[in-house]
């Protein structure tokens, strides 16, 4: 603590005054007297102890809140606000250079105590550099300076960490289209690379951070029915640590987020109550979601969203998000594919075949599905599903012929397929007798199949199921 007396005495007039009255107003004597004493000089240390009845350390406490009381009057009790913090970061060198020595350096560590509440490294940077430069003559000189390249490493591990959950975003897009090992060990890789950064920085801002992969990993990647306690609290912790990190974080620009991971969890575990009041809270920011795939890849929350909607036949909504201008990032293709096939499927269910397949022949035609084996399979499965109801069957045959080469070229385990092949060409042969009951065994089998991490036709999976069953009665 810097000495008391001598910031009392180096206070302007005008602060001095202020702050007398506040004190005054409040009734709080004791800091008064205090105060009043080390500014006339009338009373040394052991009279005002005589004067208050107090012992050395009661007294020791009351210089200290005294002083706190001084540094948050001359920061603006800004403690509480990080925009706050942001303006007082402004008047660093008008304090530096135009107040006394002792007020300019309580404000600096209490504009420094104030900042490390809230993580804000980068910002006490500036501080730290600052009284580094007051101390230049002082012995206090080196541990500014330490301080100061610490704020400068934990910067960097920020930075990092930020870099680190941009790339995590980037390989989630890769894997989600192909399923690739490769591409899932980068995943896992990322994983841990974010887990060392909060060991090394353990701020609120990097332990959201690594709470927004591990709960993307455990959605998107882990290709289980199971969704654990452990998941759910993770999802939690992850709205204490939003109240927890300055406004002015970018992170809370998209806190809806965390509300898409409780849809999601809530969705995939069948409690409709909750799931429904968590997409209620989505939809205040509906247009802006897939700007955030930086931080959060929410393209893929379109899945479910589109099976929200159609479990729940709430078709006026269905055609709402159709006229929908979703906000998105024109070099994401990730996003900007997902987003063709959700109104791809829209377009199927509100029974325009016709264009949910212009749609998907416009994404296979892009030339970045080269390498994507997973996703060219999936489309070419909906758009055989399209033809089939526009009774193109000629087409219909031809794409699942595509699709068995492709199947077949690429030696992976795409087995379940083959039991939605012969639902397909059941509807094909057996359209005009409209005898489909035998199909729903090979429908038994792919849904028993079609899980883990190849799974395909989740969007259509449930129509394709009532579509069966209808034909079975007739």
């Amino acid at each position: 603590m810097i000495e008391l007396k001598k910031i009392i005495n180096d206070l302007e007039t005008d602060f001095y005054q202020n702050l007398r009255e506040n004190l005054h107003k409040n009734k709080a004597n004791n800091f008064l007297l205090l105060l009043e004493s080390y500014r006339t000089g009338e009373h040394d240390d052991s009279s005002i102890m005589e004067k208050l009845q107090i012992n050395k350390n009661s007294f020791y406490v009351l210089k200290s809140r005294l002083h706190d009381k001084i540094q948050i009057s001359i920061t603006g009790e800004s403690e509480h606000d990080s925009n706050a913090l942001l303006n007082q970061i402004a008047l660093i060198n008008e304090k530096c250079f135009n107040s006394p020595r002792s007020v300019a350096i309580a404000f600096l560590t209490k504009l420094a105590e104030d900042l490390l509440n809230f993580d804000m490294h980068v910002e006490l940077i500036y501080v730290y550099s600052a009284l580094k430069k007051l101390h230049l003559y002082s012995d206090k000189y080196y541990y500014y300076s330490s301080l100061h390249n610490k704020q400068i490493a934990l910067g960097i591990s920020g930075a990092k960490c930020e870099e680190i959950l941009g790339e995590f975003n980037r390989y989630l897009g890769e894997y989600h289209f192909t399923r690739s090992q490769d591409n899932l060990e980068k995943l896992i890789f990322l994983q841990k690379e974010i887990e060392n950064q909060v060991k090394l920085n353990p701020a609120k801002k990097m332990q959201l951070i690594k709470n927004i992969i591990d709960v993307q990993f455990k959605l998107f990647c882990n290709h289980t029915d199971k969704l654990t306690s452990e998941l759910l609290e993770t999802i939690t912790s992850c709205y204490d640590l939003m109240n927890h990190i300055p406004k002015n974080c970018f992170l809370h620009e998209i806190d809806y987020i965390i509300d898409i991971f409780s849809f999601e969890y809530y969705f995939r575990k069948k409690e409709n109550s909750k799931a429904t009041e968590y997409l209620d809270k989505i939809e205040i920011d509906k247009n802006r979601i897939l700007l955030s795939s930086a931080i959060s890849l929410t393209s893929l929350h379109l899945e479910n969203r589109f099976k929200y909607f159609q479990l729940h036949k709430e078709y006026d909504k269905l055609n709402i998000e159709l006229n929908s201008k979703f906000l998105t990032d024109p070099f994401d293709s990730f996003t900007e594919i997902n987003l063709k096939i959700y109104k791809s499927l829209i377009n199927f269910v509100l029974g325009n075949a016709k264009e949910a397949h212009l749609i998907i022949h416009d994404i296979l035609n892009l030339k970045i599905l080269k390498d994507h084996t997973h996703l060219i399979i999936e489309l070419k499965l909906l758009d055989v599903f399209y033809q089939i109801e526009l009774e193109d069957f000629e087409m219909a045959l031809n794409i699942i012929s595509q699709i068995q080469r492709k199947i077949k070229a690429e030696k992976v385990n795409y087995s379940h397929v083959n039991h939605l092949i012969k639902i397909f060409t059941g509807f094909i042969n057996n359209k005009k007798s409209n005898n489909l009951s035998k199909l729903l065994d090979e429908f038994t089998l792919f849904e028993a199949r079609n899980s883990g991490r190849y799974s395909v036709f989740n969007s259509l999976s449930f129509i394709l199921n009532t579509k069966l069953k209808a034909h079975e009665t007739t």
